[in-house]
């Protein structure tokens, strides 16, 4: 899965190396090693240790993927987008995050000059059973404002601490744009919908955990070709010789 920190997009991958202990060599994305790339974290876990590089149990919602977020008072707002379910049916999360993207954000003067622009977003949640009716009435998930001068294009991946439980979500742009002007650039899309799984992180077998830095490094075709050399490790059997008593 994906998340974005401090405007830097971070793969997060969990590899499943085995079962019983290994160790790890020859390291690399593709062709490359794993050195000559920038923002490259790991931890190699054996079976009964906890990965605590991330979480690794988090799913993403095949519902949500870039839905435009239009203004109150934008002709193609249509009120909350969703619900949509957050997880499927027998697990349940105890974090919900969401990613939005903004194609810049800035407002421009008549001399041409760059000036702050905002975004506002509420999102909501609400406790559902497996199949799928609400338990509960909905709840603020949250509320968060985006401001900018900026043309490039921005990513944000906000999240809550929930209840442990089943939930849907439902979003909406909670501000008004200026639909008359041409040098206001306020678009904003959301992307994905995750939720993080209650879990202990412990696993019956060897696990390689990765946390990578997005660049152009990494292309859409390399970030699946993660791949390393893996020896497996036997305990040695020391035998004893014992005496009979006498």
């Amino acid at each position: 899965y994906r998340r974005y920190e401090n405007g830097q997009q971070y793969l997060y991958c969990l590899f499943a190396i085995g079962e019983g202990k290994y160790e790890l060599s020859n390291k690399r994305i593709g062709n490359t090693a794993f050195d000559r790339f920038e923002g490259v974290e790991e931890q190699l876990c054996l079976p009964g240790e906890k990965v605590d590089l991330f979480s690794p149990d988090v799913i993403t919602s095949g519902e949500v993927s870039n839905i435009d977020l239009h203004a109150p008072n934008d002709e193609k707002y249509a009120g909350w987008s969703g619900p949509f379910t957050v997880c499927p049916v027998g697990v349940q999360c105890k974090r919900i995050e969401l990613d939005f993207i903004l194609s810049g954000l800035y407002n421009q003067s008549n001399k041409g000059d760059l000036t702050n622009a905002t975004v506002s977003v509420e999102a909501q949640y609400r406790a559902i059973d497996d199949d799928g009716v609400a338990t509960g009435s909905w709840l603020p998930l949250l509320s968060k404002s985006f401001t900018d001068k900026t043309v490039d294009v921005l990513r944000y991946t906000v999240g809550q601490d929930v209840p442990l439980g089943r939930y849907e979500v439902q979003i909406h742009r909670a501000n008004n744009t200026d639909t008359d002007s041409t040098r206001l650039r306020d678009d904003l899309v959301w992307g994905e919908l995750k939720a993080i799984i209650d879990s202990d992180s412990i696993y019956n077998h060897t696990v390689w955990a990765v946390k990578t830095l997005v660049t152009g490094q990494l292309s859409g075709q390399s970030e699946r070709k993660f791949n390393c050399m893996a020896q497996r490790l036997v305990d040695v059997l020391s035998l004893i010789h014992i005496s009979e008593p006498t």
